[in-house]
């Protein structure tokens, strides 16, 4: 069997998602420990659920790569509109990632669905603020303090705040 038929775009964006979800499932493992010190829910449970639908989603991307067969064009056009939206959705789930911990989930949630809202749907920035507060609000209410589930506090609050 001759590996030219699994060079598809599909094929390989599975295998890359499935390892990737392998990735989240293991650190989100380590969850455990800290769920101990909480009650209610584990911190683990979440990003595993989705892990475990990532991987779900890329089987089937990888059974429709299968059936499409070689089919190997991966362009990025930057004179597309899209392709720039996709990098720049990219450099801002990198940069929330990065500063989750540092700006805390109310703060960095907010501005990355800020962000997201204003580039990539083209929302005025004053409607996209007030949707990015309510949905992070909903979501911290219902996680946070129905379900117990922590959120990294942020330590700038901390500097700021002088604790």
């Amino acid at each position: 069997m001759r590996f030219g038929r699994f060079l598809n775009k599909d094929i390989v964006a599975g295998v890359v998602l499935i390892l990737f979800s392998l990735w989240v499932i293991r650190e989100a493992r380590e969850f455990a420990a800290a769920a101990a010190r909480f009650r209610g829910i584990s911190p683990a449970l979440f990003p595993t659920m989705l892990a475990v639908g990532a991987i779900l989603l890329a089987c089937i991307m990888i059974v429709r790569g299968l059936r499409k067969g070689r089919n190997w064009q991966f362009t990025f056009d930057f004179h597309h509109k899209n392709s720039f939206l996709a990098l720049g959705l990219v450099v801002a789930t990198a940069l929330y990632g990065l500063t989750l911990e540092f700006l805390g989930f109310l703060l960095a949630t907010t501005l990355y669905a800020l962000i997201f809202i204003v580039w990539m749907k083209g929302a005025k920035p004053l409607r996209a603020l007030i949707i990015s507060c309510v949905a992070v609000g909903a979501i911290y209410f219902v996680f946070h303090t129905l379900m117990f589930v922590p959120f990294p506090r942020g330590e700038i609050f901390s500097l700021l705040l002088g604790e």
